[in-house]
């Protein structure tokens, strides 16, 4: 069977660092040996200057050497999968270059919830010092954005509206990108049940990984587990929930995404932000 190279699509805060865990637990296991790498480039695929017709307008050495390493790893007969964010907009870039079938991983979770959780890490929240610059995960200016309406007012957004607007932005360049996508080659998941055997099970068919026997009372598994945030637990903003309703692009991407409540019920930002569809 040919092997493939498997990208993420999410905006952060979706569980892929848990899923890079579980994803190498089961590759240790194969007889086709698989790479996982979580964010190996980071923020310098530069989703602000580079966009998906203009790949290489920043960072193109670094980006360029990535794509060789991964041909090398591909060259060996092995599996390439990247975990993680910040090569949302590189994603047909990758498609076009790599020999191989591209899979991609569409990560999604609850609007606010997100934007909720991106506080966290302070994304977009002014600085203590006026000096030092703002977390921008993304911006309506940016080459190729697609809800550049946000231009007009951008400046009065709260931290938390921006999040969701950048939440907006990652699930509209999914979708276009899904648009001429194989359907084999692409899936869905959501992190509200990313943990649950059925989306498990799922995710070893697509990426053709052989569930091992009894994997979920797997004693090694119990590291894969614990909760992995390296951001703290107290969102770095002020915000009220309710101004999700202000934005109706987010409010027609989350009832197209299935998120129909666009309100939690209970919004608990607590230390113990568990792995859904886990029991501790």
């Amino acid at each position: 069977m040919k092997n493939y190279a498997c990208f993420i699509i999410s905006t952060g805060r979706c569980g892929s660092q848990w899923l890079t865990r579980y994803l190498a637990h089961l590759s240790a296991q194969q007889a086709n040996p698989t790479v996982v790498k979580h964010e190996p480039l980071g923020n310098l695929y530069d989703p602000l200057r580079n966009s998906p017709s203009t790949p290489l307008l920043n960072n193109k050495v670094q980006i360029e050497k990535h794509l060789n390493d991964i041909q090398g790893i591909l060259s060996r007969g092995e599996n390439y999968i990247e975990t993680g964010f910040p090569c949302w907009r590189h994603i047909q870039w990758f498609k076009e270059k790599l020999k191989v079938p591209v899979k991609v991983i569409h990560l999604i979770r609850h609007p606010a919830n997100t934007a909720i959780s991106l506080l966290k890490l302070n994304a977009f929240v002014p600085p203590w010092l006026p000096h030092l610059p703002v977390k921008e995960l993304f911006s309506p200016f940016a080459p190729e954005a697609k809800l550049t309406y946000y231009q007009q007012n951008w400046q009065q957004l709260s931290p938390f509206e921006k999040n969701l607007y950048y939440w907006g932005e990652v699930q509209l360049q999914a979708l276009a990108y899904r648009e001429h996508w194989q359907e084999k080659h692409w899936l869905q998941l959501s992190y509200e049940h990313l943990f649950t055997p059925d989306a498990l099970n799922k995710l070893a068919h697509f990426l053709n990984i052989t569930d091992p026997p009894n994997q979920y009372d797997d004693e090694r598994l119990v590291g894969m587990h614990t909760k992995v945030d390296n951001y703290g637990n107290i969102p770095q903003a002020n915000f009220t929930v309710e101004e999700v309703f202000h934005h109706r692009d987010i409010i027609k991407l989350a009832h197209a995404l299935g998120y129909q409540q666009l309100v939690p019920d209970k919004v608990f930002i607590s230390a113990g932000e568990k792995v859904p569809g886990i029991s501790f």
